[in-house]
């Protein structure tokens, strides 16, 4: 069995973290152990989504007492002998990466879901010399994101790939002589949403 881990800021209400809860649901549970693990516990999220097949852990984060978090990801790392850690957006990255290589995780991949665009040049030069180095291989979910990680954070191209994001829905086809056009979106109102274009 292949043990996967997920690691993300929390499982409140937003993109990434839909995006979580429904690759966790979809791995086959006989192929695959599936883990999240988030910094903090939020009362309104996903959480209660999870399978039961998967396992959660929070590891009650907290900036101040930083190294008290890092040892808990350590310890749940290799004591549930985790062979993959996807690491979900920067603030999960950054600690991912390194601990994951010290706890023994054999492959660790961090998923992209946003410019980023509030990045400083300390942001992009830690991107370049610990997340990249340490990172088996990065995940976009888009052509734009996947660009600005070459160009802003030196990502090599080989290195970094897209996987779009997908919405499981059950939304009824229009049939042949009433054609629907139904067009929305729902977040928030930046500028990364482009909302213009729409």
């Amino acid at each position: 069995m292949i043990r996967v881990a997920h690691l993300i800021g929390s499982l409140q209400i937003g993109g990434a973290e839909n995006q979580v809860v429904q690759m966790v649901s979809h791995l086959p549970s006989e192929r695959f152990g599936a883990h999240v693990i988030t910094f903090s516990e939020r009362k309104k999220g996903y959480r209660a989504a999870l399978p039961d097949h998967v396992r959660y852990f929070c590891m009650r984060y907290r900036k101040r007492f930083a190294p008290v978090g890092w040892w808990r990801l350590y310890r749940y790392l290799r004591d549930n002998r985790i062979d993959v850690l996807q690491c979900h957006m920067y603030h999960a990255a950054l600690p991912g990466t390194i601990i994951g290589r010290l706890a023994g995780v054999r492959v660790v991949i961090t998923t992209e879901h946003g410019t980023d665009l509030w990045q400083r040049r300390w942001h992009h030069l830690i991107q370049q010399r610990v997340i990249t180095p340490l990172t088996d291989f990065r995940v976009a979910v888009s052509e734009d994101i996947r660009r600005l990680r070459i160009t802003h954070d030196g990502v090599p191209s080989n290195k970094i790939g897209i996987i779009e994001n997908a919405v499981a829905t059950d939304v009824p086809q229009a049939e042949p002589d009433r054609p629907i056009a139904v067009i929305g979106s729902l977040g928030r109102l930046v500028e990364e949403k482009d909302y213009p274009t729409l």
